[in-house]
């Protein structure tokens, strides 16, 4: 217990833990015995006692994929105007997600249709003057496990838009 060598041994019972939580999650399993956060307590205690070791570094890799925080927001492409837009978003490790509406001017839709680069996509719409924007608490799970929740966008006029949803 007091070589670094079993830090690499212990990192690969911690993923197998994560592995198995996950497939659990996954397949709504709740009779599982493995959870993620048993994986991050493990890959903690590694970490604290063997940083420099491979299994340590190999530890923190992993407890990084764990504590990533990840959204997504999807919304359908046509909603009838003058009633609330029911958005779905997928989240892990975000209290809150914060949204830009910005309307589609013909400019703006051009430069939208033809890059297909994501960062710059997302530069040009951030740098676009917004309709509105606000924030969204989403329900607490510690669990480090990706969960959806639907949330409600005020009705909108007739016209096209860009919804943008980020943790920050």
């Amino acid at each position: 217990g007091n070589n670094p060598i079993s830090a690499q041994a212990s990192f690969m019972i911690a993923q197998k833990v994560y592995n198995k939580a996950t497939q659990a999650a996954q397949q709504q399993d709740s009779s599982s015995v493995y959870t993620v956060r048993q994986a991050k307590e493990m890959l903690d205690a590694m970490i604290k006692k063997f940083p420099a070791s491979e299994g340590g570094i190999n530890a923190k890799n992993l407890l990084n994929q764990i504590l990533h925080q990840q959204i997504n927001v999807t919304t359908e492409k046509v909603n009838v105007p003058g009633l609330p837009v029911r958005t779905l978003v997928t989240y892990k490790n975000c209290k809150t997600v914060y949204f830009r509406l910005n309307e589609l001017t013909q400019q703006l839709k051009k430069e939208v249709t033809k890059n297909y680069n994501n960062e710059q996509l997302c530069q040009t719409l951030v740098k676009t003057k917004s309709l509105t924007s606000w924030r969204q608490d989403l329900p607490v799970a510690d669990d480090y496990l990706s969960h959806s929740v639907e949330v409600k966008i005020d009705p909108l006029p007739v016209g096209e838009y860009a919804l943008i949803g980020s943790a920050s």
